[in-house]
């Protein structure tokens, strides 16, 4: 009965105006009882005729209330999957403080840059799709055993298997990729260190890695370099238990280099191109997004300096229509990128009176789209 009732009470936000003999028979009838429902001071955001049904997706607001003040000297750090590289961008269009441990050559062209992942997060690492792929960087960083991952060789060019198109032509020996992949791993732990904000990007569930030393790859071995071997290599989908062990794992770290850090999770809305799963795309896709948001929420309860912007909510879910995205329904339009971005900067005091700088059209680089050129029957 009690249940009833509330849902009543609920349901005399939406009787008309023009009925008001009605609304004074259920106000007469339940008056005393609502008297005392708390819906009645709960604010406009809290109710989805007054805050989404009657309004344009652009007029949607108050998706985020920073947990933690942010201000124009926070210096931030930003890694993740492709989606975060928009947060890379944004920031140093504003002239706001964006770690960089890894900077590029000052003789290169901002294309080249792009090209051999300079400037694109706040070290060398390329995306980090997966909470673990983050937690195996953070245990390389602080430790010895960046060695202890493969190194794949082609036609006399040797790849890093953690990130094997940060150098699109290889490098020239196993000597070379260990000593690059060493200094990286030094620069992210110096980011760590350096910033007052990390920004991470939650991605992917779905990763490849090796049947006996369990190391993750950064994608599948034999998309850009390596050879498959299917008695070598394993998929293994992230279930909620291993997201959540993993970045548990992984802020401990992050505490550990910095004891003042405090993490931004954001989840990217950006579908996957494929999936190794026995089901259709896009099952998968929504069963990813909904465990990494399930996790990133997790998270923020459990640890006062941990937030959550809804950047995923702001881009696919369905009261926008899908107006941000490109034709292909995955990658995200640069007005969509603008729109998240501005709501990111209009709810916190970053950046207030710094001019914005826009890109015709932000380049991404996502070693994920890959995948689809080796799909077999286009």
């Amino acid at each position: 009965m009690e249940e009833e009732l509330e849902i009543d009470a609920i349901a005399l936000d939406s009787i008309p105006e023009a009925r008001p003999s009605m609304k004074s028979i259920v106000m007469f009838l339940f008056g005393g009882l609502m008297s005392t429902n708390p819906y009645k001071s709960y604010p406009d955001s809290a109710y989805w005729r007054r805050s989404v049904e009657n309004l344009s997706p652009f007029d949607i607001s108050g998706l985020w209330r920073p947990k933690f003040k942010l201000g124009n000297n926070d210096r931030f750090a930003t890694y993740g999957s492709c989606f975060a590289q928009h947060f890379s961008e944004a920031l140093r269009a504003r002239g706001v403080s964006w770690v960089n441990t890894e900077p590029a050559p000052g003789f290169t062209t901002p294309e080249s840059n792009r090209e051999y992942n300079y400037n694109v997060y706040s070290s060398r690492t390329q995306n980090i799709y997966t909470p673990t792929m983050l937690l195996q960087w953070l245990m390389m960083s602080t430790g010895e055993n960046y060695s202890d991952y493969e190194v794949w060789e082609d036609s006399g060019r040797f790849y890093d298997s953690l990130r094997p198109s940060v150098e699109p032509n290889g490098f020239a020996s196993k000597a070379e990729v260990m000593k690059a992949r060493q200094v990286t791993a030094s620069r992210f732990a110096q980011s760590v260190k350096r910033c007052t904000v990390f920004v991470f990007t939650l991605g992917l569930t779905e990763r490849w890695i090796n049947r006996r030393t369990q190391m993750e790859y950064a994608q599948c071995p034999g998309v850009t370099a390596g050879e498959f071997d299917e008695a070598e290599h394993q998929p293994h989908n992230l279930l909620f238990p291993d997201l959540r062990k993993a970045m548990e794992e992984s802020l401990k770290i992050l505490r550990d280099l910095n004891p003042k850090v405090r993490v931004l999770l954001t989840v990217s809305p950006v579908p996957l191109v494929a999936t190794f799963q026995n089901k259709h795309v896009l099952t998968a896709t929504v069963e990813a997004k909904s465990a990494l948001r399930a996790v990133a929420s997790f998270l923020t309860k459990r640890h006062a300096w941990v937030d959550y912007f809804p950047s995923y909510e702001m881009i696919s879910t369905f009261p926008y229509r899908g107006i941000f995205y490109e034709p292909d329904l995955r990658s995200v339009t640069q007005s969509g990128v603008d729109y998240v971005m501005d709501s990111f900067f209009k709810s916190t005091n970053i950046g207030e009176n710094a001019p914005r700088a826009r890109n015709a059209k932000s380049e991404v680089v996502c070693e994920q789209v890959l995948l689809d050129a080796f799909g077999g029957k286009q």
